[in-house]
């Protein structure tokens, strides 16, 4: 078995799952769902237990804290985590875990640079070009962003590859959107764009193919390369207009 931890930290996206016992009261890193665009894994380590060690991220992260622990990452101020936040790691973040009376068990989101730029673009164009992407270890989350991303996590199993990445792309979007302040530092953001007819080009196009061949297996990339589109871009624009 190789945990994240022994894997060298990148920038390239290459989803995993790293199983343990998953036994009640045993340590657990299991992903529930996987694709190109983000993966989504179910984490639980128990003070000395095997996964309580790990100190580096391999990918960036939105983790949704369900107990509280104290994280202290590498250059940042220690923080607790807990179910009002969301922690933010970048690649290659080293941290470590401080015991205050819980396992530290939580549900994580991982995506890849190209998403997670162009989502932070439409929050603003400044983070998006940030290096490195999350400048802030955490932030205060609204009890909706929460429990959005709690029905995702536990609904996602029996999800679509195109159901469950849009799903995780609401939580990421809701996400960001709830901690835009404190992400630019409570400068002012854009006012977000509104659709374009290229956009409806776009969408209509989608549903077009669709509606050609209804029982073919369509993939995302291909939905959007045929949009001309990235599938972030599309899962966004085809909400909107559908």
């Amino acid at each position: 078995m190789r945990f994240v931890a022994d894997l060298p930290s990148t920038d390239e996206f290459t989803p995993w799952c790293v199983c343990a016992p998953t036994r009640a009261g045993e340590d657990e890193n299991v992903a529930v769902f996987r694709s190109d665009s983000v993966v989504i894994d179910r984490y639980r380590a128990r003070p000395g237990g095997s996964l309580w060690a790990l100190d580096r991220v391999r990918t960036h992260m939105l983790v949704f804290p369900r107990r509280f622990v104290q994280i202290e990452q590498a250059g940042r101020e220690p923080v607790i985590a807990s179910p009002d936040r969301v922690m933010f790691y970048n690649a290659g973040q080293e941290f470590r875990r401080r015991f205050v009376g819980e396992p530290d068990v939580n549900d994580a989101f991982h995506f890849p640079t190209a998403v997670l730029r162009e989502a932070l673009q439409r929050v603003d164009p400044a983070l998006a070009e940030g290096d490195p992407i999350f400048p802030i270890a955490s932030a205060p989350i609204p009890a909706e962003v929460y429990l959005l991303q709690r029905r995702v996590t536990a609904g996602a199993p029996a999800m679509t590859e195109l159901e469950a990445t849009e799903a995780a792309l609401r939580v990421l979007d809701a996400t960001l959107r709830a901690t835009a302040g404190a992400l630019r530092g409570d400068r002012p953001g854009p006012r977000r764009p509104r659709a374009t007819d290229a956009h409806r080009d776009a969408v209509d196009a989608v549903i077009r193919a669709i509606a050609a061949d209804p029982s073919a297996s369509h993939s995302l990339d291909g939905l959007a390369g045929l949009a001309g589109v990235s599938v972030y871009h599309l899962c966004r624009i085809f909400r909107r207009r559908t």
